[in-house]
């Protein structure tokens, strides 16, 4: 993985029709809620200054989020 932060651009295009498209894109929203976000950053063991965001494209490969800490390093 890579240390460097991302585009910093939000990939806002999602394919809806495949289905963990939709998760993704639910998870996303979500976080947006204070409790939930809190609850799926402590779950994945991540501190709560971390921004989580669905990315653009990097060299034909996208993840789903990246969460990336104050430092703007890539935590996950």
């Amino acid at each position: 993985m890579s240390s460097t932060r991302p585009k910093p651009a939000l990939f806002v295009r999602e394919h809806i029709t495949q289905p963990e498209n939709r998760v993704n894109l639910a998870l996303f929203g979500l976080m947006a809620l204070s409790a939930v976000r809190r609850r799926f950053l402590d779950v994945l063991s991540l501190s709560s200054d971390c921004v989580v965001d669905p990315p653009q494209d990097q060299a034909g490969r996208r993840p789903d989020l990246v969460v990336v800490d104050q430092d703007d390093a890539v935590r996950a």
